[in-house]
């Protein structure tokens, strides 16, 4: 009987990835300079950007007190928060905006978690367990639209390797980093009783083009680890082939008097 396969993988830049100049891509560049096929692309994105802010609007008028009872306000905040996100990324892709993702901001990941849970389980269309452990309500210096984006990346992998039958568990906890700074972390761990993989299979999802089998996991764990790379994260990925998988990113806070 030959022994389970298990891999971790790590990737990350420590704390120290805060403090790296923001990144500027080709794409960064004023409408003026870019040529035909670019410049119409950026006038689609400024036309769909309308759109999206019309219904941003309308989702946050939907969104205010005695025009939808409770139990369906929810649904207009959470529309709101798709076109917010989705009018973000197209003006990225057009290439006229800054990467506002790689700017840290306050985050508190239980509170964001629960905000964003509905919608989630929405996208992914199962039920999500959701663990909130202790000293998991520090400030993280990772913006919300990053956080966002590999929470969703790996609950929608996890869902895709994981039967009916199985279970899909979010937690998050707190530890300290360093007592004398002030400093600490934050870990939010996804897993699934899905598959699970080998060694050289996940090698191959983090190394080789993105998969082609419809699920979208390969392109999926390469966008997760840019984005917690970008933020100073951490990443590592435990796999067991016919057991299942744990995906952990750890995040550092604000120092204490900087908060």
């Amino acid at each position: 009987m030959q022994p389970s396969q298990s891999f971790t993988a790590i990737q990350g830049l420590g704390v120290s990835g805060f403090n790296e100049p923001l990144l500027q891509s080709d794409q960064q560049q004023s409408l003026f300079s870019l040529g035909p096929s670019s410049l119409e692309g950026a006038r689609l994105a400024h036309d769909a950007g309308n759109l999206l802010g019309a219904l941003s609007l309308y989702a946050e008028l939907l969104a205010s007190p005695g025009v939808l009872s409770k139990r369906y306000r929810s649904y207009a905040n959470e529309i709101k928060i798709l076109a917010d996100r989705s009018n973000a990324l197209i003006e990225r892709l057009a290439g006229y905006r800054r990467d506002s993702a790689r700017m840290p901001e306050k985050v508190v990941l239980p509170n964001l978690i629960e905000n964003y849970s509905g919608l989630l389980t929405a996208i992914i269309g199962r039920p999500i367990e959701i663990v909130i452990g202790p000293l998991s309500d520090q400030i993280l210096a990772v913006s919300n639209e990053v956080v966002e984006r590999v929470l969703l990346n790996l609950a929608k992998n996890a869902a895709s390797a994981t039967p009916p039958s199985g279970n899909i568990t979010i937690a998050v906890e707190g530890g300290r980093t360093c007592h004398s700074s002030g400093q600490g972390h934050v870990l939010m761990t996804v897993t699934d009783e899905g598959s699970g993989m080998s060694r050289e299979k996940l090698r191959t999802l983090f190394e080789s083009a993105p998969s082609k089998d419809g699920t979208g996991r390969g392109l999926g764990l390469q966008i997760v680890r840019e984005l917690v790379e970008g933020s100073g994260g951490y990443l590592e990925i435990q796999s067991h082939p016919g057991r299942g998988t744990k995906a952990s990113v750890k995040w550092f806070t604000r120092r204490i008097d900087a908060a």
